[in-house]
């Protein structure tokens, strides 16, 4: 079938994209070890989402249940004519970018670039978010952001002699406690004044 030789051309120009004999006849479509999507002979095209982008597909009218696994988050459509030709690009492009995400140098640019490509509503958009891998800087600003300053792991104490009076150790290293800022500055009334015990924050796992 014309129609389906074109969509073997166009997706397997695609970076990292393998073509393979598929088990049940037709042609997979892999990127790397993942399958991105096959098709059959008489035009039939199955692809793989995860189920919350599959559902969203199904109540658009998009695709329609797979016929073999209609409770899993594979679909099917068929391409008859042009116009399916051009929607199951989309469909595979779709599914595509799920792994391309997983491997670019910039996954936030290139996620913008592909859902303006694909003309992706805010809806669809926000499923496929989850899939846009966060780079070590934006893991870190997250990191911090989600300490609390109340929260202080004490990672041991520092004492500081004045005068010859050196502040006693009662809290054990290690040990988590919930201090507010201001004590951090604070003396205990039954401790010498002239000591300090210091604490450091630091991001929890």
């Amino acid at each position: 079938m014309k129609y389906l030789r074109r969509l073997e051309e166009q997706v397997s120009g695609w970076p990292s994209i393998s073509i393979h004999p598929h088990r049940f006849g037709g042609k997979e479509f892999l990127f790397g070890s993942a399958e991105v999507g096959h098709i059959h002979t008489g035009g039939i095209v199955d692809i793989p989402f995860p189920r919350a982008v599959r559902n969203a597909l199904l109540a658009a009218g998009l695709v329609e249940q797979h016929h073999w696994v209609p409770n899993s988050g594979w679909v099917t459509f068929h391409v008859r004519n042009e116009d399916d030709l051009s929607h199951a690009l989309w469909l595979m492009r779709l599914s595509y970018l799920r792994y391309a995400l997983k491997t670019s140098a910039d996954p936030q640019k290139l996620f913008e670039y592909e859902s303006e490509q694909l003309r992706l509503s805010p809806a669809f958009k926000l499923l496929l978010e989850p899939f846009v891998p966060k780079t070590p800087k934006q893991v870190s600003a997250d990191r911090l952001s989600s300490v609390g300053v109340s929260n202080c792991l004490f990672v041991g104490t520092i004492t500081i002699r004045v005068n010859g009076i050196t502040a006693p150790s009662t809290t054990p290293p290690t040990s988590h406690q919930n201090v507010a800022p201001a004590s951090h500055a604070a003396t205990d009334d039954s401790r010498p004044k002239a000591a300090q015990v210091a604490c450091m924050t630091v991001a929890r796992r």
